[in-house]
């Protein structure tokens, strides 16, 4: 029994090594984006349903890491509880809520308008129409972008308010994406070097494809990163275009300039990252 027991203990803690390993190699190197909760000029009992709308819309566009802060009081309560001596629960709560994030969403709802429709004196259903301002932060300068109005149009009669608050959600879904898809752009990495000449890179495979929304034509940027006290360093090295989409995850590209950088950077296993052009 003894004997099985360490069989166990050494079989969970290999298991746990190569996860860990597993991890770091393939480490996410999404920007993160942190959703607040959104505020309201009057208070709203809906505010929650279209703040996790806009969490689904980044989360979607597969650019980004997002992590939600719309419970963040109650994740920090949590926190403090697990550092206290009467926490034994190996269960620990989730640190994502609290790592730092590089960008901020930041939404005011400004109306809710729910109507409730009649017509000959039987109830046809709820409309409800909203709009709300969004505004995105940078955290490392602290600059923010133009706030963006949404406003909710053409939302079809539903049974219960609830309803019809989702499907007005539903009709912002199209502007939405748009809008965070021209605001921040697509970072990827370097698969592969698929040719090469004289130890220039002129052929790559990049970590891009249908599900990030890639084109024949885009063109990227290819930047080293490097750490200086605490932050990223990007420094442009090259220049690629995209010639071929190779399914959902992957794409070929041409190398315009840069071949012989991309290429130490491939060969050295160096931190960097590949930033589509707006």
């Amino acid at each position: 029994m003894k004997i099985l027991c360490i069989f166990l203990i050494a079989l969970t803690y290999t298991a746990s090594s190569v996860h860990t390993i597993y991890c770091q190699q393939t480490q996410d190197k999404r920007r993160i984006v942190a959703v607040e909760k959104f505020i309201s000029d009057t208070p709203t009992k809906y505010d929650r349903a279209i703040t996790e709308k806009v969490i689904e819309i980044i989360t979607k566009s597969k650019r980004f890491q997002v992590v939600d802060r719309t419970n963040l009081d109650l994740i920090k309560k949590e926190q403090a509880l697990q550092k206290t001596e009467e926490f034994f629960d190996g269960n620990k709560v989730q640190q994502g809520a609290m790592k730092g994030a590089d960008y901020q969403v930041i939404g005011n709802i400004r109306m809710i308008n729910i109507i409730r429709m009649t017509s000959g004196g039987e109830f046809n259903g709820y409309r409800a129409t909203l709009s709300f301002n969004l505004k995105i932060v940078n955290t490392e300068t602290s600059e923010s972008s133009e706030a963006q109005s949404f406003e909710s149009k053409g939302a079809s009669a539903q049974l219960t308010p609830e309803r019809a608050v989702d499907e007005a959600i539903r009709t912002l879904e199209e502007s939405m994406t748009n809008y965070f898809q021209e605001e921040f752009p697509v970072i990827l990495t370097i698969s592969r070097v698929l040719k090469e000449d004289d130890d220039e890179a002129e052929l790559i495979l990049i970590s891009g494809g249908k599900s990030h929304g890639l084109k024949e034509g885009d063109e990227f940027l290819v930047k080293s990163v490097e750490m200086i006290d605490g932050s990223p360093y990007y420094q442009e090295v090259g220049k690629i275009e995209l010639i071929k989409v190779s399914g959902d995850n992957f794409s070929e590209c041409e190398v315009d300039k840069g071949g012989k950088s991309i290429m130490e950077i491939v060969k050295q296993k160096r931190e960097h990252i590949v930033e589509r052009i707006k």
